[in-house]
């Protein structure tokens, strides 16, 4: 691995870990605050919708699809600002990481003046904005707001190499195994946070997020990467 390759690959392992601990931070938030929806993925709430529906649940229906909507428009502004979802240093994640800061400081607005459908709504939106930052590294598919798809490709890669095969491609577990822990400990801290601070606590990633935007932008190998 050469010295580009290398810093690519550690800044995918130690960026994706920070951005899948801020998201589980985030869905443990909103999910132990005021509303009690969980925002980083759609699966769970495309089930509440279909029971919804089929109960004739018309608040509830209107709720969960207004964050599947929500979720979805995130990931579409990521497509129009981001012009590959395969990483790459000088894509303009820093501009990206700043909107999402922003819009985690509209929701805590939100659930402070007390609104928290539309908060939820503002949370569900970053999260599917961060989703669709970075979804390819080297063939390897990434996901940092939620661990369905991490958690199968680990069993895919246990399996492969308790099978000893020689195909597999061990080096993944390096980038998945951090992500599914960085997403663990986001859960946890996010529901100590909740516990001790209320709907305030979705500050704590967006401060965290702004902190991060800042500093890829100004950062050399980023910078040059941009040149």
């Amino acid at each position: 691995m050469d010295k580009f390759a290398a810093r690519e690959f550690y800044t995918v392992v130690i960026g994706g870990s920070l951005l899948s601990t801020l998201a589980g931070f985030i869905n443990a938030a909103v999910l132990t605050g005021s509303f009690h929806v969980a925002v980083t993925h759609v699966t769970g709430s495309l089930t509440r919708l279909g029971s919804s529906l089929a109960t004739a649940n018309w608040p509830s229906a209107g709720q969960v699809s207004g964050l599947t909507l929500c979720f979805f428009l995130g990931s579409a502004t990521a497509g129009a600002t981001i012009d590959s979802t395969r990483f790459q240093l000088g894509r303009s994640y820093g501009i990206a990481l700043l909107v999402e800061a922003a819009i985690l400081v509209l929701a805590w607005v939100f659930f402070n003046v007390g609104h928290p459908a539309f908060g939820s709504a503002a949370a569900a939106y970053a999260c599917g904005l961060q989703n669709a930052f970075c979804t390819g590294y080297s063939g390897a598919v990434l996901r940092t707001t939620h661990m369905t798809g991490i958690t199968t490709d680990l069993g895919i890669l246990f399996g492969q190499i308790i099978a000893r095969n020689p195909r597999v491609e061990s080096w993944k577990i390096k980038v998945f195994g951090p992500l599914w822990i960085g997403y663990l400990v986001g859960g946890i801290l996010g529901t100590w946070g909740t516990l001790a601070w209320g709907d305030n606590a979705i500050l704590v990633p967006a401060v965290i997020l702004c902190m991060a935007g800042v500093f890829y932008l100004t950062w050399g190998p980023a910078r040059e990467a941009r040149e």
